[in-house]
C-alpha cells in the first residue's frame, strides 16, 4: 500500500465534511420546492455526480493500511494468499479476488475496485429507484450513518448489500409479463459474496408477494416486545439455525472494536425508527400509496424487526445493517418521488434529510 497524504484517522473526517456538504448544499436547492417541482426538477447533473463518484471511489479504495481499517489487514492477507481458500463458501468475493489477480491489480487497486463496485452499484440503484433526483438518494445513502464503516471495514457485507439494493430496484422495475434477469442475477451474486444478505432479499420477497404494509407494521411493533421480554431466547434461536457462521458469532463473541455495547440499544431503535414513523405517516395517516414505497418499506420493517429481536448482541451494528442498508432509501424516496406536502414538501424534505445528515455528523464527532 502506499503512503497516503491524509493520515488514516482523518479518512472518516475528510469523508464526512466533503460528501456531507456536497449534501447539503443540495439539500438546500429543494428547500422551496413543491412536490411537482421536486419530481420534475433535476437538480444534480449524471456528469457531475458521476465524477464526484469517480473521485470518491479513488479517495476510499486508495486509503492506506493502517489501524483505522482493522479489516483491511485481513483482506490483504486473503488477496496476497497464493491459494486464496473460501473458507466461508461464498465464491463471489474469490471472484473478485481472481479477476484482480487475472488484471495483476495490486491490492491498492484491487480495494479501489471494491469500492467502485459498492459505490457503482449504489449509485445505479439511486437512478434506478428515481430516474430524476437519483442524485439525492444517492447523496442520502453516501451520508448514512454506516456507509464509510461498510466501503472500509466490513466491505464483502457492504458490497453485497450494495448490489442487493441495485437488484431490488430493478426488479422494482420489472414488466409484470417479464422476469428481469439482471436483477435475478445480482440477488445470486450479492448472496455469493456474503450470505447474510438472505434476510433482506426474503424480506424482500415477502413483501413483494405475501406481506402488506399494515402487517409488516404490526410485526415491527410486536418484535420490539418479543425482544423485551424474551430476547435472549429469540438469539438463541436464531444462532440455533446455523444460517451463518459469523451470525452465530456476532450474538456471542466480545467486542474489540469499542463501537458496540451490549443490552438493549434505544439509541439505535430510535434511529431505525425514524423513516418508520415518516411511513406511517404517509401510508396509514395519510393513505397515499406508492407501490414501490410500500414494497421497500415493508422490507425494511421486516429486515428491522429481526434485528430488534437480537439486538442485545455484541456486534448488533452489523446486525442492524442488514435492515440499515435500506434506510436511506426509504428514507429519501417518498420526500422526492410522492406529494405528500404539496407546495411545502421542498422545506419539510430539507428538514428530514438535513437531520440524517446532522445523525451521522454527531454521531460520528461527537458520540463516538
Amino acid at each position: 500500500m502506499q503512503p497516503s497524504f491524509i493520515p488514516a484517522n482523518l479518512y472518516n473526517s475528510v469523508y464526512l465534511v466533503v460528501v456531507g456538504l456536497i449534501a447539503y448544499l443540495h439539500y438546500l436547492r429543494i428547500k422551496n420546492l413543491s412536490a411537482f417541482s421536486l419530481q420534475k426538477t433535476k437538480l444534480f447533473p449524471k456528469y457531475l455526480i458521476l465524477l464526484f463518484t469517480c473521485i470518491v471511489v479513488l479517495f476510499i479504495g486508495t486509503r492506506p493500511l493502517a489501524g483505522a481499517f482493522t479489516d483491511m489487514f485481513a483482506y490483504t492477507d486473503y488477496y496476497l494468499s497464493s491459494q486464496m481458500i473460501d473458507t466461508n463458501n461464498e465464491p463471489g468475493f474469490l471472484l473478485t479476488a481472481s479477476l484482480g489477480h487475472l488484471l495483476g491489480l495490486s491490492v491498492e487497486y484491487w480495494f479501489t475496485f471494491i469500492a467502485a463496485i459498492f459505490f457503482g452499484c449504489n449509485l445505479l440503484a439511486s437512478y434506478s429507484f428515481d430516474k430524476v433526483n437519483g442524485g439525492l438518494i444517492y447523496l442520502t445513502i453516501l451520508v448514512s450513518f454506516l456507509t464509510f464503516a461498510y466501503s472500509t471495514n466490513t466491505i464483502r457485507s457492504g458490497m453485497a448489500h450494495s448490489i442487493l439494493l441495485l437488484g431490488i430496484s430493478l426488479y422494482l422495475n420489472q414488466k409484470k409479463d417479464k422476469l428481469s434477469v439482471i436483477s435475478m442475477a445480482c440477488f445470486i451474486f450479492a448472496f455469493s459474496v456474503h450470505k447474510s444478505i438472505a434476510l433482506g432479499l426474503v424480506c424482500f420477497f415477502m413483501a413483494y408477494y405475501i406481506v402488506g404494509l399494515r402487517i409488516s407494521f404490526q410485526f415491527w411493533f410486536l418484535s420490539i416486545f418479543l425482544s423485551l421480554f424474551v430476547g435472549n431466547q429469540v438469539a438463541s434461536f436464531f444462532q440455533g439455525l446455523g444460517f451463518d457462521d459469523r451470525l452465530d458469532k456476532y450474538l456471542v463473541a466480545d467486542d474489540f472494536t469499542g463501537f458496540s455495547r451490549t443490552g438493549f440499544r434505544w439509541d439505535f431503535l430510535l434511529y431505525s425508527a425514524i423513516p418508520i414513523i415518516l411511513g406511517y405517516y404517509i401510508a396509514i395517516k395519510r393513505g397515499i400509496e406508492d407501490k414501490k414505497y410500500s414494497i421497500l418499506l415493508s422490507t425494511y420493517l421486516l429486515a428491522n424487526a429481526f434485528w430488534i429481536m437480537v439486538i442485545r448482541a455484541q456486534f448488533s451494528d452489523r446486525f442492524a445493517y442488514l435492515s440499515w442498508f435500506l434506510y436511506p432509501v426509504v428514507l429519501s424516496y417518498p420526500l422526492l418521488k410522492m406529494d405528500i406536502w404539496g407546495k411545502k414538501q421542498g422545506l419539510y424534505a430539507y428538514w428530514i434529510l438535513t437531520g440524517h445528515l446532522l445523525f451521522t455528523l454527531v454521531m460520528n464527532f461527537i458520540y463516538y
